[in-house]
Parts: structure tokens; sequence; C-alpha cells
């Protein structure tokens, strides 16, 4: 999955990185909990304390600067689909193990690995940049598209509510203010 990296460092043109995604990322690496080290089909894997193989495991880590290189070059809905993945592993080993463990197998999404491990948490910034929220800080929140999944996401930060939508982002202030975002591309609201 190194392979794939140039895309979240911007290095391929758009043509180039289109060709990347279309023709090898979606094809044969994008499985349905994520993007694996290699290839599944690759021999000679390390094994993993668990029920699977190191190289069939999606790390978080790898996979969160993979799902940043394609919303770098607009493939909103893989990225959402690789972030759907990546929270449904770890939501399961959450609710079976009541922990998140170090790795999830790329087909399965079976935990395997330490418990309690850094890797295994659930990539909400990737998420939040997945639904359009690029920065949200105490004074500004930088909008860049619109939520992929399906119904309104509504994440809560301080007294701020926004509601990510498929063609509006809504932003509610803590004094009744609303300011609301249907035009694609950056946008950059200053809270008071």
């Amino acid at each position: 999955c190194s392979l794939f990296l140039p895309l979240w460092a911007g290095v391929p043109d758009p043509e180039r990185a289109r060709t990347l995604v279309e023709s090898s990322l979606k094809t044969r690496y994008l499985l349905p909990y994520g993007i694996p080290l290699s290839q599944p089909e690759s021999r000679g894997q390390d094994t993993l304390p668990g029920m699977h193989t190191g190289a069939s495991s999606a790390l978080m880590p790898w996979n969160h600067l993979l799902g940043e290189g394609l919303l770098r070059y607009g493939f909103r809905a893989e990225a959402a689909r690789l972030v759907s993945g990546l929270l449904d592993a770890s939501v399961s080993s959450l609710k079976a193990h009541r922990s998140f463990r170090q790795y999830y197998h790329a087909q399965t999404g079976l935990a395997a690995g330490e418990r309690g491990h850094l890797h295994g948490l659930p990539p909400v910034g990737l998420f939040l940049k997945t639904i359009g929220i690029c920065r949200l800080s105490p004074s500004e929140i930088i909008l860049d598209g619109f939520n992929p999944f399906p119904g309104t996401i509504i994440v809560k930060y301080r007294k701020i509510s926004i509601a990510c939508s498929a063609d509006k982002t809504e932003i509610s202030l803590a004094g009744g203010q609303t300011v609301t975002v249907d035009h694609p591309g950056l946008h950059r609201v200053m809270l008071p």
C-alpha cells in the first residue's frame, strides 16, 4: 500500500492519479475493511497474533494517509468507502473485545494484535475531512465539499452544531446565528 503514498504527497498529476486509483487501487486493493499492506493474493506473509496475517491487514495510520490522498484528488466517494470500512472494523472490535486492536483484516474486518493499541483507533480526522470539515477550531471552520455518506451527519463542537448533508453544510452558532454553505469549494467561516 505504500506505493499509493504519492497520492497523499500530491506527487502525480491529476490524470496519473486518476489512472492509479481507477486501474489499481479500486480494483485490487480497496477491500471491504480498508487497504491491506499488500495485495490479497500475495504469498509469504508473516503471521500475526490472531486470525490473519500482517500483509492482509489494513493498518489505520497507512489507510488514513491513503484516504487523505484520495480526497486530495477528488475521490470523495472512494474515501467514504474506505472510511466506512475502517469505522466498521474498529466498532466491531470495540463491541467484541471492548477495546481497539492493533490490526484489522482488510477482507473480513477481524481484529488482531495488541489490545488498546493506538493504531487501532478509528480515523476520526479522515472521517471529518471526508464529510467536508477540513479544520475545526475555536476561531474558524474550514469546509471543502459535501458529505458523501447517506443522510445528514451532525458534528457538535463546543456550542456549535455542524449539519453535513449531500448538498449543503449548515453551521448553527451558540448565539442562534446560522451559516449555510451550499456551493462546492473551499469555504472559511470565522467564528465570533
